[in-house]
């Protein structure tokens, strides 16, 4: 009887470490499996921010190029980005100022002292008598 329990405690063993065993193999393969995924998502998530840096690259020199463009069409010369922006601005603004003062000016109001400046300038006139 003893035997034949340490036979059983044996092939139990056995039987664990091959269990053990392949569990571990099954591991190292996900492991693996797992390495490769992140490898690719690291690679798509480069290219993406790459693709995304030079997309909003050409956006910024589209609109400096236009900025210029249009700068250059007013002015009739070539100004650096920062500085034509700035003068764009500038002028923009000075426009406003400018058209903003005009609204404010009001056409004067007649008052009695006009009409009496134009009565006074026909007495002593000898002409109508």
């Amino acid at each position: 009887m003893m035997d034949q329990l340490k036979e059983q405690s044996k092939k139990a063993s056995e039987k664990l470490e091959d269990l053990s065993k392949k569990t571990q193999k099954e591991m190292e393969k996900m492991q693996k499996e797992l390495e490769k995924t992140s490898k690719k998502a690291q690679k798509s998530i480069e290219k993406t921010g790459k693709q995304t840096k030079d997309s909003v690259n050409k956006a910024m020199k589209e609109t400096r190029d236009s900025v210029n463009k249009a700068v250059r069409g007013d002015q009739g010369r070539t100004e650096s980005s920062g500085s034509s922006l700035l003068h764009s601005t500038k002028e923009a603004v000075h426009i406003e100022v400018k058209g903003s003062e005009k609204k404010v000016k009001r056409g004067r109001r007649k008052d009695s002292s006009d009409e009496e400046d134009g009565l006074l300038d026909d007495i002593g006139d000898d002409s109508t008598t």
